[in-house]
């Protein structure tokens, strides 16, 4: 069967699912406009670029992901996503699952930029250089499940602007043995002299009982304004294996990956997981044998340190399982990894987990059909297999609603959005360039006088749309684009601003006309 391998210059618009990258390559210069999903990728890399995503509720999708291995056609290992821009109002930029998606000069200009969940870590480090633009970016844990998620951030250079929050936690989220380093990050404030706390500048929020990761932020190793690059100090040896990897150091950074995995040092173990995403993200490029790879994995289950708690080792040996798939899958050996979705299935970890593994199993059991190698996969779960791919996406489609109900999303909306907060929140106004009028949302925890404010870029104050006490939770104002005269003003950059007395909050828009 005849494979695609790239699509380029298309437009997607009101689709269920805009494109399934099973065996397609590269997607390039494309426009994804109100689609439920505009790209959903699986298992096989593939390289998005130069492409615009508007008013999907998820851009970009991606599930169990590795990166782009060859090089003749696609010499780009390092970027899965370059140079894209999503926009939209309630949507979310990206959604990954079970994935390590590197993330490269894009900008993120919607309600939610990434939510990462069941064990992924987008990779926005080591010279990534994006735009976040977005409210807030989530990262979820799973109820009753040792994997969460997280984030690379470390020397990004990514440049954070107008967030509510810049890292989201839901209820269930355990930290423990997770670290997210935001060192080589623009925050969003110019500071004209360092702050008491890494808390001023890095806006972190979480819900419930729950863990927060280990956060590294360094004042002095903190990019000062956007573009403006520190370079900071290599401590790790993980950190000096991701600059061998940055620096296209390839075989380097595998074998120091590698010696971090197999010296089992209690200091590292909080870096094993995500060496052991890198080991085969580095083995698919350099087209190392994925067989030795399962015999590493293998012997690494087979010796695990005494030292790790029973979580700990859970966690661990599940993440190694999982990149045992991986290979299979990889090495187009579809039925062993199809059967051990079956047994997580049949044996979950909790409701999510077996979600996890029906999505992954219906997507395994459609890549197969469409493979070379045509060989029938049977499970005890065969009812699963979709017909054809739009069956598959509206099987995936139910998947995710339930999911999200579990993960608790709606409900971390309505906690931000409409309930009481426990710090005041000012919202991206909308719509944004505006004409004739925009809405400003806002939330404060507490009954209290409340001013909102607009300025031109002057500092010169245009009009007052608010000056009164109001009650706790969320409200919203509309300005028409009008002075305190009620005369139109010309187009330009304003900003507005919300003031309670002990918080003043400052975002920008545009009046075009």
């Amino acid at each position: 069967m005849a494979q695609l391998i790239s699509v380029d210059t298309l437009t997607f618009l009101h689709q269920l699912l805009g494109r399934y990258l099973g065996t397609i390559k590269k997607v390039q210069s494309c426009n994804f406009d109100n689609n439920n999903t505009g790209i959903y990728r699986y298992i096989m890399s593939s390289i998005i670029e130069d492409c615009t995503f508007d008013e999907n509720e998820v851009g970009i999708d991606i599930l169990g992901s590795t990166r782009n291995s060859d090089r003749e056609e696609f010499p780009v290992f390092e970027k899965d996503i370059f140079n894209c821009v999503f926009y939209g109002t309630g949507s979310r930029s990206i959604r990954s699952a079970n994935s390590t998606p590197r993330i490269e000069d894009s900008e993120l200009h919607t309600t939610l930029g990434i939510m990462s969940c069941n064990n992924s870590y987008a990779n926005c480090s080591y010279e990534a250089n994006n735009i976040f633009n977005s409210d807030f970016h989530l990262i979820f844990g799973d109820e009753y499940t040792t994997f969460s998620a997280g984030m690379l951030l470390n020397r990004g250079h990514n440049d954070f602007y107008d967030q509510i929050y810049d890292m989201l936690f839901n209820t269930y989220y355990d930290g423990d043995n997770i670290t997210i380093d935001c060192n080589g990050n623009w925050w969003g404030l110019d500071f004209p002299s360092q702050p008491a706390d890494w808390s001023e500048y890095i806006h972190v929020q979480t819900y419930g009982n729950n863990n927060l990761p280990n956060i590294i932020a360094d004042y002095e190793n903190m990019d000062i304004s956007p573009n403006v690059f520190t370079t900071g100090t290599l401590i790790t040896r993980f950190d000096i294996a991701c600059q061998e990897e940055s620096d296209e150091n390839y075989i380097d950074a595998l074998n120091l990956f590698k010696d971090i995995l197999t010296d089992k040092l209690y200091l590292e173990k909080d870096t094993w997981n995500l060496c052991i995403s890198k080991v085969f993200d580095l083995s698919v490029l350099l087209e190392e044998d994925l067989n030795q790879l399962i015999l590493f994995y293998e012997d690494l289950i087979d010796n695990v340190p005494g030292f790790l708690t029973e979580n700990e080792i859970t966690a661990y040996i599940k993440t190694l399982e999982d990149h045992i798939k991986k290979c299979y899958i990889h090495l187009k050996e579809y039925q062993p990894a199809a059967d051990m979705l079956s047994e997580r299935i049949e044996e979950p970890e909790s409701t999510l987990d077996s979600l996890y593994a029906v999505i992954e199993l219906e997507n395994l059991y459609l890549l197969s059909s469409m493979s070379d190698n045509r060989a029938a996969l049977h499970t005890s779960h065969d009812k699963l297999a979709p017909e054809n791919i739009n069956d598959l996406s509206t099987k995936q489609a139910k998947h995710w609603e339930e999911i999200d109900k579990l993960l608790g999303f709606e409900v971390l909306l309505g906690n931000i959005e409409n309930n009481i907060p426990s710090i005041p929140i000012l919202m991206n106004n909308y719509p944004n360039p505006f004409n004739p009028e925009t809405t400003i949302k806002f939330s404060i925890p507490e009954d209290k006088f409340t001013e909102v404010t607009i300025f031109n870029l002057k500092g010169q104050k245009v009009k007052t749309l608010l000056s009164e006490v109001i009650e706790s939770g969320s409200n919203s104002v509309i300005w028409n684009g009008t002075d305190q005269n009620n005369k139109p003003v010309s187009s330009g950059v304003y900003f507005y601003n919300l003031s309670t007395g002990s918080t003043n909050l400052t975002k920008k828009m545009i009046l075009l006309k």
